[in-house]
């Protein structure tokens, strides 16, 4: 009988449990970027109702990064990503290696496989093609081969050659690499004095019953740790989900009230709160705490609120609401500018030139804040101290900017570049018209 009759299987190292569910996270966590950016970015997905379509996503797109990953591991996939991983899978993830031991049929690529070796993909190394195999710092195995390019020497030893392919060795369990440990002591395979010192600590302990519990204890730990990345991620699905549906709610709100639109812009404005009603009930929710109480998104929402309610004419309502928006992100410009301007068509002047000191913090380089300043100051007849920031001004921008005329290619002067959105123009304009054009 010959030996493609006989059908010998190459037999699998497979992985860690733990492995497989922290690679499932990790695509899962960069399709879910995809999708969430695209949501962030477009409008099409209004009429759904994100936050109740977010527990059946989140295990949707696990299940996608699980036929991605199949996929990648396959013969056809390892194929489709050659010419980025040279016929290797992506990453492991059900399969660690395949150690073929007197030839056969390989049951990852379906390929009948002629000599002894290892498998990784659709790349069969036969046993006395690997010089060495050394484990790095990092915990990767590195297969080497002497046969395919010279050695390196280094400080007169060969050091290795060619790299033949890296796998991680925390991708498997501590009995699968004892069981691959033997196979590559059986061949005689050289090795680094790193992992060989790992081969000695693993069969000392395996002998005692510490040692067992103490493997025991290495391959369930992680497992624990996936499992709470499973969780995190379903939390970061929902909660941000919650998050984009809240913002789309107080969008709505703003959009109809600028249309006069009154009763429609009360109604988002419920539905918002509603959002912020869930987002309450969400007790032990991390990723919920990071973005309705924390930094930049929590402010970016109340914002988005202030925003909703002053387009309504509850003013001194949204007033309050942007204060809590900036005591949260005391550090962005705009925010305080429109702080300021709205402070200051509600007659609070003091109030109003607060906030623009604030913005000025945040952006000491902003022309716009500064023209505000000195249009104060020459309206309460300090003129030699508006002057004197005038000075200060133009000598930081002359330093950090400008610097010596002329410059070089001839017309590439320097220039000044700064977004102003109509109503910070408008209330430049308006300050500009009560105070030193006004004289």
């Amino acid at each position: 009988m010959s030996a493609e009759e006989e059908k010998i299987y190459p037999e699998l190292i497979g992985t860690s449990l733990s492995h497989k569910l922290y690679s499932l996270v990790k695509v899962a966590v960069v399709f879910y970027g995809l999708i969430f950016i695209i949501f962030f970015a477009n409008d099409f997905w209004f009429g759904l109702d994100l936050f109740t379509l977010s527990f059946a996503l989140a295990p949707l797109i696990l299940f996608c990064a699980h036929l991605f990953l199949s996929f990648q591991e396959s013969a056809f996939g390892c194929h489709f990503f050659c010419p980025l991983f040279f016929e290797h899978p992506v990453m492991p993830y059900r399969i660690w290696l395949e150690t073929c031991t007197k030839g056969g049929e390989s049951s990852q690529s379906g390929k009948f496989v002629q000599q002894e070796g290892f498998l990784l993909g659709n790349q069969m190394v036969p046993f006395a093609q690997i010089s060495l195999i050394e484990l790095s710092f990092w915990g990767n195995l590195i297969f080497y081969s002497n046969t395919i390019a010279e050695p390196i020497y280094k400080n007169g030893k060969a050091r290795s050659g060619q790299i033949l392919f890296k796998v991680p060795i925390s991708a498997t369990p501590p009995p699968n690499q004892r069981k691959f440990f033997n196979l590559i002591k059986d061949r005689q395979i050289k090795l680094n004095q790193r992992l060989e010192k790992l081969i000695i600590r693993q069969n000392s302990l395996s002998e005692k019953r510490f040692g067992r519990l103490l493997f025991k204890f290495e391959e369930y730990v992680p497992l624990i740790g996936a499992c709470a990345f499973i969780l995190i991620f379903l939390d970061f699905t929902i909660s941000t989900c919650l998050y984009l549906d809240t913002h789309k709610h107080y969008f709505l709100s703003q959009k109809e009230a600028r249309q006069k639109h009154a009763d429609l812009a009360r109604l988002e404005f419920a539905l918002a709160d509603s959002m912020q009603t869930k987002a309450g009930q969400m007790i032990f929710s991390p990723v919920k705490s990071a973005l309705f109480h924390t930094g930049a998104a929590a402010s970016r929402l109340w914002q988005a609120r202030a925003e909703a309610l002053y387009h309504q004419g509850m003013h001194k309502e949204a007033i309050e609401a942007l204060a809590k928006a900036c005591d949260y992100l005391p550090s962005n410009y705009k925010m305080s500018l429109e702080m300021a301007r709205w402070l200051s068509k509600e007659g609070d002047k003091s109030g109003a030139r607060t906030y623009v000191m604030k913005a000025v913090d945040a952006n000491s380089d902003s022309m716009i804040s500064r023209l505000l300043i000195l249009n104060w100051l020459y309206a309460d007849k300090k003129k030699i101290q508006a002057q004197h920031m005038q000075k200060i001004y133009l000598d930081n921008l002359d330093q950090d900017l400008f610097g010596e005329e002329p410059v070089w290619p001839p017309g590439g002067s320097r220039v000044v570049k700064e977004g102003w959105v109509r109503d910070d123009l408008d209330y430049l304009l308006q300050e500009l018209q009560r105070g030193y054009w006004s004289h």
